[in-house]
């Protein structure tokens, strides 16, 4: 059973009772990316950009690279994630038979994924964190909640199931560039000599 936050209230009858955010809706950096960068034998920078499902604004920018020699963190499995607004966090990749996973910056577990943004409950926002798990960046399924309810229904409203049915939304994953001139190309940056 997985733990829960700690900000994560419930109601008497069990259900969340709070400021909500789906994890889906909130840039996701998979252990299978940084997998990749790290495991690139030419050693370059990965950039990666999260565009908005609707509205295809950048929300979000991050330069994966290898830590500098000078660093104090000389590991073989660790990787610099820098932030377009400077925040700079280095998060470290465990393989396991399972499959690679990143290690929660704040837990220390192992994860398939870790986020950009935490729920500011006292706030009702989200703000930059420096890549946590799921749980402890205060996030939620969006398949948890009303959805549930809805799918218990299902079989009484079988007229209705394919007005009510939505298909779950995925990951909200980057893209991934592994050149800045292949961003270029895409219209995502602009060369700045």
């Amino acid at each position: 059973m997985e733990k829960q936050s700690p900000e994560c209230k419930r109601r008497d009858d069990g259900c969340f009772d709070g400021y909500r955010v789906n994890c889906e809706l909130v840039p996701c950096l998979p252990a299978r990316i940084v997998s990749r960068c790290l495991s690139d034998p030419r050693r370059v920078p990965y950039l990666l950009i999260w565009k908005h499902r609707w509205s295809g604004l950048i929300k979000e920018v991050v330069r994966l690279a290898l830590p500098l020699p000078t660093s104090q963190i000389l590991k073989k499995d660790w990787i610099e994630a820098k932030r377009g607004d400077g925040i700079d966090v280095l998060i470290s990749l465990s393989q396991r038979p399972k499959g690679s996973f990143l290690i929660c910056n704040s837990c220390q577990e192992d994860r398939r994924a870790l986020y950009a943004w935490k729920v500011n409950q006292g706030l009702h926002n989200v703000s930059p964190v420096g890549w946590h798990c799921r749980v402890c960046a205060g996030l939620s399924y969006a398949s948890e909640g009303g959805a549930l309810v809805i799918r218990r229904l299902l079989p009484q409203l079988k007229p209705y199931r394919k007005l009510l049915r939505k298909p779950r939304p995925g990951p909200w994953e980057p893209l991934v560039f592994a050149s800045p001139w292949d961003a270029m190309d895409a219209g995502l940056c602009q060369f700045n000599p």
